[in-house]
Order: structure tokens, then C-alpha cells, then sequence
């Protein structure tokens, strides 16, 4: 994987891969595939193809995301859940005693401008 050209250095030593939660995703202007003859050009272990991610160089103002979201379910599985906690499984699930849970939110701030007069 590549960012801008650059390869993405592996995240772990242990499992050297490219992380892609390195990539901040709102700063993603576009996304190439590149398959087959990117080994001539980024080496040999891109034999079957290579994606690049361009990135946004030229951002000027203010751009602010929000995200949110949750998971809800209407408990008809409650005999389910009761009959899997009692019958000495190793999973012990409990009952959920909301029909709401596993909220998510998220805000997302970019600001960019030419603020050295370059």
C-alpha cells in the first residue's frame, strides 16, 4: 500500500503489514489501482498490484464531519438469551436489558489554508 507514492511502512514488527487505520479517511482526495507492471516501478513484493492513496494537498477552509449511530433490536430473542444463560454454556450471554445499546459517534475537524504566505 502506498501513500502518495510512498510505501506505508508496517505497523506491527510482529505481523508486517500496512495498517490502514493510518490513513486518516478525510484526507483522502482519491484512490488508484495499480495491477499488474507495478512491480517494475515499487518493487518486487507488488507483483499482483499496488493501491495508492492520493491525499488532499490543496485544502483551503474548514471542513467539519459528524457521524453517529447505534444498534437497537426489539428483544423478541429474550427466550433465546434466558435459555443459553441457564443451560451452563460457556458463553454465559446475558439478557440485553436495553432495546438501544452499542452507541457510536464520531467528529471529524479539517482545517487548511496557506497560513505561511506560501
Amino acid at each position: 500500500m502506498l501513500v502518495d507514492g510512498i510505501r506505508l511502512p508496517p505497523a506491527d514488527a510482529a505481523a508486517p503489514v500496512a495498517d490502514l487505520d493510518a490513513i486518516p479517511s478525510a484526507l483522502i482526495d482519491h484512490v488508484e489501482v495499480l495491477t499488474g507492471g507495478a512491480s517494475s516501478v515499487y518493487g518486487s513484493d507488488t507483483l499482483a498490484g499496488v493501491v495508492n492513496f492520493v491525499m488532499k494537498k490543496d485544502f483551503d477552509g474548514l471542513r467539519i464531519d459528524g457521524q453517529f449511530g447505534f444498534a437497537q433490536h426489539d428483544k423478541r430473542t429474550q427466550a433465546l438469551f434466558q435459555k443459553a444463560d441457564t443451560s451452563g454454556s460457556p458463553a454465559n450471554v446475558a439478557v440485553p436489558k436495553d432495546a438501544v445499546d452499542d452507541w457510536d459517534r464520531g467528529i471529524t475537524l479539517i482545517i487548511g489554508g496557506q497560513f505561511t504566505g506560501r
